[in-house]
């Protein structure tokens, strides 16, 4: 994770990702996110049946984010917008599922890094990667 890691170590694994958001490879992603913005403004205007047409905003912004992962990273569509139980959408819930160790984790590794040196807590998401690589090594 590269908000966790100190000095030396940081500055490589940002000389890595820089590349990715170079003005050129903005421009390529552009007809994507365009095309998952058409999908969620579709997916709104024909939302709930209610006079109130409330949504939960979280869930779009979850939706929107994941189509445009799928779209960018992979060249897929994620089907947040269309099916219900959305593969990619179900492995996001699982990562950001709030639970009482997560939460111990996380104030661990952001809050106390010099106890993360002696304990060595990790981000454990084993499950979810077996599920990422059964949905991409038919590709």
């Amino acid at each position: 994770n590269p908000f966790c890691v100190p000095g030396d170590v940081w500055k490589s694994k940002r000389l890595q990702l820089s590349p990715l958001f170079a003005p050129n490879r903005n421009r390529i992603a552009i007809p994507y996110i365009n095309d998952v913005t058409k999908r969620l403004l579709g997916y709104i205007e024909g939302g709930p049946e209610s006079a109130t047409m409330e949504f939960d905003v979280k869930d779009l912004c979850a939706k929107y984010t994941t189509d445009n992962v799928a779209a960018i990273a992979f060249g897929i569509d994620g089907e947040s917008f269309t099916s219900t139980d959305a593969a990619l959408k179900k492995m996001g819930d699982d990562i950001f599922k709030p639970t009482l160790w997560m939460g111990i984790k996380q104030q661990i590794i952001f809050l106390m890094p010099f106890l993360n040196q002696f304990l060595q807590v990790a981000w454990e998401f084993f499950d979810i990667f077996e599920d990422f690589w059964t949905i991409f090594v038919p590709f």
